[in-house]
């Protein structure tokens, strides 16, 4: 199916189904929880029919790809905005499948710097032409005003929500 259909073919469908929302419950975030579940069984196919990783094990080859230099736990888990538990078990297992290779930091010897293997490269060499399809059809359902609209939409709620946050 060309992308350029699918806008088309699902105009009328609303997979988030705005007007179900439970009474009391804020819809943004109602409508921000479907939108992310959507979007990472998206995600989470294109992982399953073209690879063995998991959505943290391929958002920390992501991140990983992007440095010249290998990143600590620490600022993978900042990068990502993951818990660090998740991120030690994603990288125990790219360890484990040879596609990244861990080193003891030098300033801080409980540390462990981790860089993408050769294998790594290639895995997410492999899968990146899938996910830029990807980020084209998702980015192509909306205008750059549309998007710029959304991001700062996002950010408005991101400030009250932090907000409330430093008030407690």
């Amino acid at each position: 199916m060309a992308l350029e259909n699918i806008t088309t073919i699902r105009a009328g469908v609303d997979p988030l189904n705005s007007s179900n929302v439970p009474s009391g419950a804020s819809k943004i975030h109602v409508l921000t929880l479907r939108l992310k579940r959507l979007l990472d069984s998206d995600i989470n196919e294109i992982l399953r029919k073209n690879s063995e990783l998991s959505l943290p094990e391929w958002r920390i080859l992501s991140v990983l790809s992007r440095s010249e230099q290998p990143l600590s736990q620490k600022d993978v888990v900042s990068e990502m905005v993951i818990a660090q538990g998740q991120a030690s078990r994603a990288l125990f297992s790219l360890q484990s499948s040879g596609l990244v290779q861990a080193s003891q930091s030098k300033r801080d010897r409980r540390s462990w710097n981790y860089c993408l293997t050769a294998q790594g490269r290639s895995v997410f060499g492999a899968l990146l032409p899938q996910m830029e399809v990807r980020r084209a059809a998702l980015e192509g359902a909306v205008s750059a005003d549309e998007l710029l609209q959304f991001e700062r939409i996002a950010l408005k709620i991101a400030r009250v929500a932090q907000a409330r946050l430093e008030q407690t």
